[in-house]
This record gives C-alpha cells, sequence and structure tokens, in this order.
C-alpha cells in the first residue's frame, strides 16, 4: 500500500501518523488510532458473506494487490481474471463480459480513470 493510501486511511479512521527518520538509521512509522470500545465482544461476532457467482476484472499494477484480492473472491466462489497491465486489461473487456472491475487509479501505462471510459464503451 502507498504511503498516500496508509495516511488517507489512517485520517479517515481519525488517526495519525508520526515519521522520524534519520540518515543511516532508517526510517520509523508510528500510527495512532483511537479506540472505539472499552469492551470487546463475549463471543466473536459470526459474518455470514454471501457467496457470489459473478466474473470480476481487476486491474492494479501491484502483483500483491491482484494476489489478495483474487484470493478473497475466489474464497466468495467469483470467477477472477486479473492483469497487471492496464491495456491488457482493455483487451481482455472487448474479449469477455465482466460483472465488476476492480481498478487503480494510478498505473503507468493508463490511468485507472481512462481505462473505466473504456470500459464503459466496449460494456456499458
Amino acid at each position: 500500500m502507498g504511503l498516500a493510501a496508509a495516511y488517507g486511511t489512517i485520517k479517515s479512521h481519525n488517526g495519525i501518523i508520526n515519521v522520524y527518520s534519520e540518515e543511516g538509521h532508517g526510517t520509523t512509522f508510528n500510527i495512532y488510532l483511537p479506540v472505539l470500545s472499552k469492551e470487546s465482544p463475549s463471543e466473536p461476532v459470526e459474518v455470514n458473506l454471501n457467496k457470489g457467482s459473478e466474473t470480476v476484472l481487476i486491474v492494479d499494477d501491484e502483483e500483491g494487490i491482484i494476489r489478495l484480492c483474487e484470493r478473497l473472491l475466489k474464497r466468495a466462489n467469483y470467477e477472477v481474471r486479473a492483469t497487471t497491465n492496464p491495456i491488457e486489461g482493455a483487451g481482455l473487456l472487448q474479449q469477455e463480459s465482466f460483472d465488476l472491475l476492480l481498478v487503480d487509479i494510478r498505473m503507468p501505462e493508463m490511468d485507472g480513470f481512462k481505462l473505466i471510459d473504456k470500459a464503459r464503451q466496449i460494456q456499458p
């Protein structure tokens, strides 16, 4: 996860992040998040997720994010196609039908907004 995304996530949870860096010694990030509840649930909370059957296309230039998303979606019974190349993703949109497109906004070859616009033209 990029530092900007981490910062945004921490701020959206009313947290703060402190950074200390010393040349030759490295950098330390301290993340502070507010306590939401002093009591923890007495019993584990069970969550029943609906199982999907749709086909999802993931386009992200980071392999790790793709692997994580693939694993989570496949576990929930979704059919998953993925690529690290947005141009290849646009080609997949022309060849196959997808129910959902998960796309990174910042990618080198083509930003996510352009890919979304292409997706809307190909599969409105």
